[in-house]
């Protein structure tokens, strides 16, 4: 399940690189509004995120660390944009992890999936991370709760999560969240490097 054969990852090369062709074309237009410009960088991060994934693409020396505030609102500015539902981050200090930034991508992109999906075109999902220790990242929807929300592949979602999770040196569970819904906690194993203002 995890590998793609060359063949596909050639095809999928040529697919990605058509996108990122589309996309240059399209941001250096003069006339384009600035909001659409900050769009299209979320889709170029996209692009480069999937080239990575099936291994097109690797931009050398990978930080040691990774902000999982930037991370959080990167993810949260993406599934903005996506819908159905509304996204929100709460302000948080920058907390600094050495962890798998594309493990960490992957995870938290797999559980945004489900917690938008649940939530609806009139629900909300909030994510915030909490700098602990330990420091947790936190996803809440206010759908109808675990389980009871609209089918998927949720056997395999899940294990995929708790795969990522432990590459990253964490571990992730889901509960009922306090108002209703579901609220999903990563909580990682491994200590802040730095933590700023």
């Amino acid at each position: 399940m995890e590998t793609v054969s060359a063949a596909l990852a050639h095809d999928i090369g040529h697919e990605l690189a058509t996108v990122s062709f589309l996309v240059a074309a399209i941001r250096d237009d003069p006339a384009l509004h600035p909001d659409n410009h900050r769009r299209l960088g979320l889709i170029e991060r996209e692009v480069e995120r999937l080239q990575e994934l099936v291994g097109l693409r690797s931009d050398g020396v990978e930080d040691p660390e990774v902000s999982l505030p930037g991370l959080v609102t990167e993810i949260a500015d993406t599934f903005a944009l996506r819908g159905p539902a509304a996204v929100v981050t709460d302000p948080s200090p920058d907390v600094r992890l050495p962890v798998d930034a594309r493990a960490l991508w992957r995870l938290l992109s797999n559980i945004m999936h489900n917690a938008v999906r649940a939530a609806g075109p009139r629900g909300t999902v909030r994510l915030l991370v909490r700098p602990g220790p330990p420091v947790v990242v936190e996803v809440h929807d206010d759908g109808p709760g675990f389980g009871a929300g609209p089918s998927g592949h949720r056997g395999l979602g899940l294990e995929i999560c708790r795969t990522l999770a432990t590459g990253c040196g964490a571990s992730v569970t889901f509960g009922r969240a306090a108002g209703g819904g579901t609220v999903a906690r990563i909580r990682f194993r491994v200590s802040a490097l730095t933590r700023g203002a």
